[in-house]
């Protein structure tokens, strides 16, 4: 089986890179032959896939990033897709997806897409004039001419069928490597290493710095909290990825007198990241929109309670009993964290819970199986 992946840029950043990667080596693994077809641009930062198995094929774009055109995607597209069986798109929205439809069409090579939860309707209300009138021309179109939607919950299925989408969808969530998260530090270490007092009382966000993530609510629902508990700290790991939104975030955080509350990390990786996981009591993402948020699975896989909205689109959190489930709003996210916060035991079985939840549902390997299910379906169906 000949897999292209097809991702607007490979920048550390965005959570798609990481799916990206993870697909194509455990397609690796199971005997594909698997390449990656990205965007470069000025400034962007690219992080290549480790496997040398896994070929690439860079484009450069021109004008704005955040649509990405590129005459020479279009025109490379075209010409290599001959030797792919199928080809899976991780991005709405931006011109990749267009210079696909048309090398799809003129190679007759089917194609997936994943729109990793950008129909979600808070999303949709994004610049909501220009998706409308170019979801009307170019990517309604684009979607339908598809093989198969990937959807990463029941929830995102059917917001691409509200969106006007008539192309089977198959509900194949994100997934995480258990074995990365085997060997975290202990939290003692963990906290040694980032200066954190033994007895804080750590609640963490890991994740881009971004409007959707709700970090407007989760701001004003700390500065509520630690009147009760004066040893709360909020960790905040990630990187606005040079959008200029952690000069709001910084804003929000000396507006609401938080500076000695609120410890930023900036992006962390590899170790890094091990370190942010192991030294927290809990994670939080008060989260607007997501697809489903790798950050807040890799949280659970470390055992840590999650306190997360209905954007993150996890129900299964409070089916397992692995967190709990918040209204997007401060007080409504104040009283679940405070509810976890206050209940040392409560904190222990929602990490067995977090743990389990992960276990069964959201290793790459049983995700893998059904991507390879699904490319092998729609490779024998040629457009």
């Amino acid at each position: 089986m000949r897999v292209l992946q097809l991702i607007p840029g490979l920048s550390y950043s965005s959570g798609p890179t990481h799916i990206v990667h993870k697909i194509a080596e455990q397609l690796v693994d199971q005997g594909c032959d698997v390449s990656i077809c990205y965007l470069t641009s000025r400034g962007m930062d690219t992080v290549l896939p480790e496997d040398s198995k896994i070929k690439t094929f860079a484009y450069d774009s021109k004008g704005s990033p955040r649509y990405g055109y590129s005459p020479a995607m279009r025109k490379g597209l075209a010409d290599i897709l001959k030797d792919f069986d199928v080809v899976h798109s991780h991005a709405l929205w931006m011109y990749p997806n267009l210079a696909l439809y048309h090398a799809a069409r003129l190679n007759n090579v089917p194609y997936i897409i994943a729109p990793q939860g950008s129909l979600d309707v808070w999303s949709l209300q994004q610049n909501s004039i220009v998706k409308r009138i170019y979801g009307a021309l170019i990517e309604r179109k684009v979607l339908n001419n598809a093989a198969a939607i990937q959807a990463v919950s029941e929830y995102e299925k059917g917001n691409i069928r509200d969106f006007g989408v008539s192309t089977p969808i198959e509900v194949v969530p994100n997934g995480v490597s258990l074995e990365t998260f085997q060997d975290l530090p202990s939290r003692e270490q963990a906290r040694a290493a980032l200066n954190i007092d033994s007895d804080s009382l750590v609640l963490l966000f890991l994740g881009r710095i971004h409007s959707k993530k709700g970090l407007d609510v989760l701001i004003p629902t700390v500065s509520g909290l630690v009147k009760k508990h004066p040893k709360l700290l909020l960790v905040i790991a990630g990187s606005d990825g040079n959008s200029g939104y952690q000069h709001e975030l910084d804003a929000m955080i000396s507006r609401h007198e938080l500076t000695d509350r609120v410890k930023l990390l900036g992006e962390v990786k590899d170790q890094e990241k091990l370190t942010a996981f192991a030294c927290a009591d809990m994670f939080t993402l008060t989260s607007h929109s997501e697809g489903l948020p790798v950050a807040a699975v890799e949280a659970m896989a470390c055992g840590l309670p999650a306190v997360i909205t209905p954007g993150c689109h996890i129900p299964d959190v409070k089916k397992y009993g692995a967190g709990l489930i918040t209204k997007c709003n401060s007080s409504a996210a104040a009283e679940a964290i405070q509810t976890i916060l206050d209940d040392y035991e409560l904190r222990g079985k929602m990490a067995k819970a977090a743990r389990q939840l992960i276990e069964e549902n959201f290793q790459w390997s049983q995700i893998t199986a059904k991507l390879i299910e699904l490319y092998h379906r729609v490779s024998s169906e040629k457009l």
